[in-house]
């Protein structure tokens, strides 16, 4: 009799540690794109080149001869974007 009463406590202890691990998988996407961003400021303040490229990727802007490969297959929603550029010879 006495087991029947401890059921809900175990229950909702198990629904807990359910969410819980949900939660600490939600954080560390959190702070693994934290971290991309920290990257993409660092790079933005201190990389000329890569300023430039991303504004030009931003405005559509190419250089005569230059192509232009974007994956657009990463990050959610496709929001990160990575651009390769290549000139011909």
């Amino acid at each position: 009799m006495l087991g029947l009463l401890f059921v809900p406590i175990l229950d909702r202890t198990m629904e807990l540690k359910g969410v819980l691990r949900r939660k600490e998988q939600e954080l560390q996407v959190a702070l693994l794109l934290k971290k991309r961003r920290e990257r993409e400021v660092r790079l933005l303040r201190s990389d000329p080149a890569y300023l430039e490229m991303i504004a030009r990727d931003k405005l559509d802007l190419m250089r005569s001869g230059e192509i232009i490969f974007r994956r657009l297959d990463r990050g959610p929603k496709n929001t990160t974007r990575e651009v390769f550029s290549a000139r011909d010879p």
